[in-house]
């Protein structure tokens, strides 16, 4: 084999290294995601993850769906007096290159009427933003009964 052959070869087998390394990060990112299942007889579930903004600028959650529940809402808890209560949230924003935990305790999901008989070991939900960002997230589902 010539040197000048060679050379390519080892030029583009560098170039193609260097690519591999260059896979862009998205610009949002779920990790850590679960639900807990609904109790035996109830038709409720909550749903935890947190959500990475790798980019430049705020996105602001304003919509959730799942296509094993009619209703996906984004609650959260607070302290009123000595008692933890519990009120919906419209929107959520992630500021840039921040991060958002929804963690038992804190901001998280609540699926209402959710068909049990869809749930498997995992449940897709949809995140919709309000530059029209949409967003996948499987959450591992906890506490499955038999």
């Amino acid at each position: 084999m010539r040197r000048r052959d060679l050379l390519k070869r080892i030029g583009t087998g560098f170039a193609a290294l260097l690519l591999i390394g260059c896979t862009p990060t998205p610009a949002l990112e779920v990790t850590d995601a679960w639900l807990r299942a609904p109790l035996p007889g109830k038709t409720v579930a909550a749903g935890y993850f947190t959500l990475h903004n790798h980019a430049n600028r705020a996105f602001t959650l304003v919509g959730l769906s799942s296509p094993v529940a009619a209703r996906v809402e984004l609650h959260t808890h607070y302290l009123q007096g000595d008692m933890m209560r519990m009120r919906k949230l419209d929107r959520l924003e992630v500021a840039s290159r921040h991060r958002i935990v929804l963690a038992p305790g804190g901001h998280h999901l609540m699926l209402f009427d959710v068909d049990v008989g869809l749930l498997t070991d995992t449940a897709q939900v949809t995140l919709e933003f309000a530059d029209g960002t949409v967003l996948s997230a499987q959450l591992y589902v906890r506490n499955l009964r038999p």
